[in-house]
């Protein structure tokens, strides 16, 4: 078939003249004649009746035009179609994803694509993976998103790793009571009706060779396909869930759903993607080029927190407080409502939820409550730390928080106070954490120890602390003290015997912290960031991505702990202007460790 021959009869048609559709093709009269004498000789009927005024359609004619008008009007469509893809003007993009990787992975990017290409058009798919595997093998699928590993045969099946992912167990209000008791052993797991994904399921798999020196037959009293259908199980009290962490992460953050803890570390999840090589159009392109970028920022500030510095007044006067690195005077210049627009930003460009406010002691600030107030409307989830002295003056404030430390370095009397240059203060910092956690039963409360050559870091001391720890059912933080040169210091890791002794052994370790438990009791022996830096042989990079983002008083992003390196903020914050305020955000996260000193 000479599609030409075609095209030329269309333009005649349409212009009704031999010489207009001549002029129109930039071709001469008698090829026009000849091509049209050609096609009714190919179809053996007439096409055309000359007359005075030019030409007319025959009947044969007409219905021939009725379908070759619409077979070139398809083709234009067609190639503006490419070409509005290419330019991202239109296109469609297809997705196979189950719902629950979808809601809490891909959502926000999808939101945020097409905020940018409005043209773009998305259908997402939901089926089993097999399925989907078989629509993508067939070009009815651009790409895949799932859980780790996507099976096909095919060699031209690109398939690589997005993002690790955590899982957990959960439970309703029903199962609260575990939550209180602390870290319950992972045999004790199956004393609870379990709602687990089906044995054929990777995460399934998983989940039973991780336990399996230990349970020998992970049973579940109902096998769940999906996780809508465990939500809604587990929302009704019908057992404790399996779970992608950040498929529930806000139902937990609402205390609407309760993390189990158990003793040993969950398997992770890895999430990956898989599409056809050379198959791609640009739309779903350009889409799976934003996510792997988006994803890799978002899982480097993922795990940081937004560190605000209240203030740095304080009722004590510690020898060995490093003021967080701030050591010049800094003013409270920055209103509630200031450091409420900060984390809006910092929450919506880079996925920070997690606020810790420290000080100096953030508790002398007469409208702390009001502040908490602004960040838990925000979702925020909230940490403070405080010595102490003035919780109970504050009592109303642990609704707001979801975990508070307090500083207690010794317990010994003299001692206490001779740390903290403030008399009759350790017999009130007590009562304080004895009444808060009567008021709190629920609330995560933690005790950080410094530990200090002389004050506290003989064996005795440190199983008093651990055990007044137990019996006031806080969770316990030893620090090691910093800088690493001070004539005080002692090395963290010379408290695993004394742990071990205990019975305390260790369930998780990270990258400046390893977690211990006796199934009673949660003692973390913890290393300041700077001293583990100095250890690693890319120190910056270390530095850069295990700190987070520390705003001072005055309205500064402070860079380092050790030198004075600081992006001033004050401005942008004041006048609201986000553009520019993203843009200082972005600097300090990719200057943040350039100019370590280590």
């Amino acid at each position: 078939m000479d599609l030409n021959l075609y095209r030329i009869f269309l333009e005649v048609a349409k212009t009704g003249s031999i010489s207009k559709a001549a002029s129109s093709l930039f071709v001469s009269q008698p090829s026009i004649s000849y091509s049209i004498k050609m096609l009714e000789e190919e179809l053996k009927c007439k096409l055309f009746n000359r007359t005075a005024k030019g030409t007319e359609l025959t009947i044969d004619g007409e219905k021939l035009l009725f379908y070759v008008e619409g077979a070139f009007n398809m083709i234009n469509a067609g190639c503006k179609t490419v070409k509005d893809s290419e330019n991202m003007i239109s296109g469609e993009i297809r997705v196979g994803v189950p719902t629950h990787i979808g809601i809490f992975l891909l959502s926000k990017y999808i939101q945020k694509f097409i905020e940018k290409y409005p043209g773009i058009k998305f259908t997402i798919v939901n089926r089993a993976t097999s399925e989907m595997v078989d629509m993508l093998e067939k070009r009815n699928l651009d790409f895949i998103v799932d859980s780790y590993p996507i099976d096909s045969n095919r060699k031209d099946i690109v398939l690589y790793k997005l993002i690790e992912v955590s899982n957990c167990f959960v439970g309703n209000e029903k199962y609260k009571n575990i939550v209180n008791e602390g870290i319950i052993n992972i045999e004790d797991i199956q004393k609870y009706p379990l709602l687990l994904p089906p044995k054929i399921t990777s995460t399934r798999k998983a989940l039973e060779s991780k336990l399996k020196d230990r349970i020998d037959n992970l049973e579940a009293i109902i096998d769940v396909p999906t996780t809508e259908v465990m939500l809604e199980l587990v929302k009704k009290g019908l057992g404790i869930g399996y779970f992608t962490k950040e498929s529930v992460q806000k139902y937990i953050d609402s205390g609407r759903l309760y993390e189990i803890p158990v003793d040993v570390e969950l398997p992770k999840t890895d999430i990956c993607i898989a599409y056809v090589d050379n198959f791609l159009a640009n739309a779903p392109k350009k889409f799976i080029e934003m996510l792997n970028s988006e994803i890799k920022s978002a899982s480097y500030t993922k795990e940081k927190s937004l560190r605000l510095i209240l203030t740095q007044e304080c009722t004590y006067n510690c020898s060995m407080c490093h003021k967080e690195g701030i050591h010049s005077k800094k003013e409270n210049l920055l209103t509630n409502e200031d450091f409420a627009y900060i984390y809006e930003i910092a929450n919506k460009e880079y996925g920070i939820n997690k606020v810790n406010l420290t000080g100096g002691d953030p508790l002398l600030r007469d409208d702390i409550q009001d502040l908490l107030i602004k960040l838990k409307q925000k979702n925020a989830k909230i940490t403070m730390t405080t010595n102490g002295y003035l919780l109970d003056k504050n009592i109303e404030i642990g609704n707001l928080l979801n975990k508070l430390n307090i500083s207690v370095h010794s317990l010994n009397k003299e001692k206490f106070e001779e740390l903290c240059g403030k008399k009759d203060s350790f017999e009130k910092v007590i009562n304080n954490i004895k009444m808060f956690r009567a008021q709190y039963p629920t609330l995560n409360i933690g005790i950080n120890t410094t530990i200090i050559k002389g004050i506290n870091s003989d064996e005795k001391e440190i199983e008093e602390l651990i055990e007044m720890a137990g019996l006031l059912k806080v969770e316990l933080k030893f620090i090691e003290l910093y800088p690493k040169n001070a004539k005080e210091f002692v090395p963290i890791h010379t408290l695993e015997p004394i742990l071990k002794k205990l019975g305390f052994y260790i369930v998780k370790s990270e990258f400046r912290k390893n977690i211990y438990t006796n199934k009673k009791q949660i003692i973390t022996l913890t290393r300041c960031t700077c001293s583990v830096v100095c250890d690693k042989a890319n120190k910056k990079e270390a530095c850069k991505n295990n700190n987070d983002l520390y705003i001072t008083p005055d309205g500064k992003i402070s860079l380092c702990r050790k030198i004075e390196d600081e992006i001033d903020i004050l401005v942008q914050t004041k006048d609201k202007n986000n553009e520019e305020l993203i843009l200082r955000l972005d600097t300090a996260l990719k200057q943040m460790g350039s100019s370590c000193k280590y």
